[in-house]
């Protein structure tokens, strides 16, 4: 331990609307941190005319010139909240700030249970490596901690440093998609363990209503949303990932779903089908290709 208990870092790209409240949250935290560093993405000076405000000594800017995705901007505060000696590193989000003022308290009280943690939040889930498909933990599966095998970044995601120290480290090539999964799947990996904090979550759930221990909790957006450079971030990403740990039969199944949706798309209307086409097809090119980093197309 080297004293310095968690120090945090804020990912932004060219959005002013929440990062100074996000800022102003996680100073809020009954457990300060020593260093809040938030890693510009930006190509403009917006975030940094933004905040001016609220930057300190403790309050700090790294800006990039450069948007090199989520993916890079974490490897890189990752990188320097390690350097300068921290235990714990919070993995932040410029519109995701921490649920309440005891967040890191909470989280701190979990490594302390888990001393072998890789690292530990406020909810995760399962991954089957099987088909490559991510589930939420039930209520039911709830207690007062535990084991899961990832954690998203909007659920408070602490990093060991230790990792860090050791080399492990996000993969920038993603960008943008699926990069926490990955990061967790490194972790693993390393022989490290995730957990979060099951009573918390079951708590939180309870307060929205869906606290009952037979509740299913399922995400579905295909033929919902139209289909989006996430839809082909993700895509690719996963194909990625699936390969490289050596998940062929998941990778088998991802790669397939893939190519269904692309052709299937068509079912949800001539708009939605042809952004499925394109998104997916353009995925599973660029994955044959070999191509990563960011893909210049526009938003949609």
């Amino acid at each position: 331990m080297t004293g310095k208990q968690i120090g945090s870092f804020i990912i932004t790209f060219e959005r002013t609307t929440h990062i100074k409240e996000t800022i102003r949250t996680i100073q809020s935290q009954t457990l300060r941190c020593t260093t809040i560093l938030v890693v510009d993405n930006s190509i403009s000076q917006q975030i940094s005319e933004t905040i001016a405000g609220v930057l300190d000594e403790k309050t700090t800017i790294c800006a990039l010139g450069q948007n090199l995705g989520p993916a890079g901007a974490a490897k890189i505060g990752l990188q320097k909240l390690a350097d300068e000696g921290y235990d714990w590193i919070y993995w932040g989000d410029d519109d995701d700030p921490p649920a309440d003022e005891l967040v890191f308290e909470r989280l701190l009280n979990l490594t302390k249970k888990y001393p072998e943690a890789g690292a530990v939040g406020l909810g995760g889930g399962k991954f089957n490596r099987y088909t490559g498909r991510t589930k939420r933990l039930q209520n039911s599966d709830l207690s007062l901690s535990n084991e899961v095998d990832f954690i998203p970044g909007n659920k408070s995601f602490l990093i060991n440093a230790k990792l860090v120290r050791l080399g492990v480290l996000p993969s920038p090539e993603l960008f943008f998609g699926f990069e926490e999964l990955d990061y967790c799947l490194k972790i693993k990996n390393a022989g490290f363990k995730l957990y979060v904090d099951g009573e918390y979550w079951l708590e939180q759930r309870k307060n929205i209503g869906a606290g009952d221990p037979g509740q299913q909790f399922r995400s579905r957006h295909w033929g919902k949303k139209l289909p989006s450079v996430r839809t082909y971030y993700s895509a690719r990403n996963m194909l990625y990932i699936l390969l490289k740990n050596g998940l062929y039969v998941a990778f088998i199944f991802n790669f397939l779903k893939t190519f269904f949706k692309a052709i299937s798309g068509f079912r949800f209307g001539l708009e939605y089908g042809m952004l499925s086409w394109k998104m997916n097809m353009m995925a599973l090119t660029d994955f044959l290709k070999g191509k990563s980093g960011i893909k210049d197309m526009p938003l949609y």
